[in-house]
C-alpha cells in the first residue's frame, strides 16, 4: 500500500510504501488458536488409539505454523517512508523508527 503525504507548499512529498496486512494481530492470534487446538486434537485422537508418532509430528506442525505466522505478521509491520525535497531523497526503512536510512542527490 502506498500513501502519499504531500506537502502544502508542493517543495516536499512524501510517500509510505508498506505491505498489506492479510489480519490484524488478535485475529492472527484466533486463527492460530484454533488451528492449533484442532490439529492436536486430532493427533490426541490418534495417540489414543496406539499411533505415538502422530502427537509430535503434530506439535512439530503447530510449531512451524507458529514460526511462519509470526514471521509473516513481523515482515507486514515494514515501512518505508520515500521523501523527494528540491535537491535530495531520502528513504527511511524501519518498524516503528527509522532504522536504516539512504540519502540520494536527486540530480
Amino acid at each position: 500500500m502506498i500513501t502519499c503525504l504531500g506537502d502544502s507548499g508542493g517543495t516536499k512529498n512524501s510517500f509510505v510504501v508498506m505491505p498489506n496486512k492479510a489480519m490484524p494481530w488478535h485475529q492472527l492470534i484466533w486463527v492460530y488458536s484454533v488451528m492449533a487446538s484442532f490439529t492436536i486434537g486430532i493427533a490426541l485422537g490418534f495417540f489414543s488409539q496406539g499411533l505415538t508418532l502422530v502427537l509430535p509430528f503434530a506439535v512439530l506442525e503447530v510449531l512451524a505454523l507458529g514460526f511462519a505466522l509470526y514471521i509473516s505478521a513481523w515482515r507486514g509491520g515494514v515501512k518505508e517512508v520515500i521523501s523527494i525535497t528540491g535537491d535530495k531523497i531520502r528513504i527511511e526503512l524501519g518498524h516503528n523508527s527509522p532504522e536504516q536510512r539512504h540519502e540520494f542527490k536527486r540530480a
